[in-house]
């Protein structure tokens, strides 16, 4: 499988990156949009577990577990 895997990459012209060590430091996190706000999954990046977060950034925007945008207004108002 990983030879087809392989094969396919090279057909399409396609590079393998490795990723360095230090792309999960303080960028990577994983945030769940459920009304369930215990995930049961764990996510994973080059074998280190993902931080659980209950709000994100993301371009601008404050993204919080329950979609409310609260978190984003509240944020801008006190900019202002």
């Amino acid at each position: 499988m990983v030879n087809v895997l392989l094969y396919l990459i090279q057909a399409l012209g396609l590079q393998l990156i490795p990723v360095e060590d230090d792309v999960t430091n303080d960028k990577s996190k994983t945030v769940s949009y459920k009304q369930n706000h215990d995930p049961k999954y764990k996510y994973y990046l080059t074998s280190t577990e993902l931080e659980k977060v209950n709000e994100i950034k993301d371009l601008g925007v404050l993204f919080d577990s329950e979609l409310s945008f609260v978190s984003h207004y509240t944020e801008k108002i006190n900019r202002a």
